[in-house]
């Protein structure tokens, strides 16, 4: 496989030709698109980007409500 490649995740690479060093490398970001009709105004105002960072206490105020629900 060539290392050149794009991969979203984690890739593993095993090597026995000897011993190597480990290295760091930054984590994926990831861009997500949802709406629900009964989010938090104020944390998810309407057709405004919203950056969280903290996802346990975004989840709660993101609404229950999706479109493609059965109600």
């Amino acid at each position: 496989m060539a290392q050149d490649q794009l991969h979203h995740g984690v890739s593993v690479v095993e090597t026995t030709d000897g011993s190597q060093s480990i290295q760091t490398v930054s984590t994926a970001v990831i861009g997500l698109i949802g709406w629900a009709s009964d989010a938090e105004n104020f944390t998810f105002p309407l057709d405004t980007p919203v950056l969280v960072n903290d996802i346990k206490s975004a989840i709660g105020k993101a609404g229950k409500k999706v479109p493609w629900q059965a109600h």
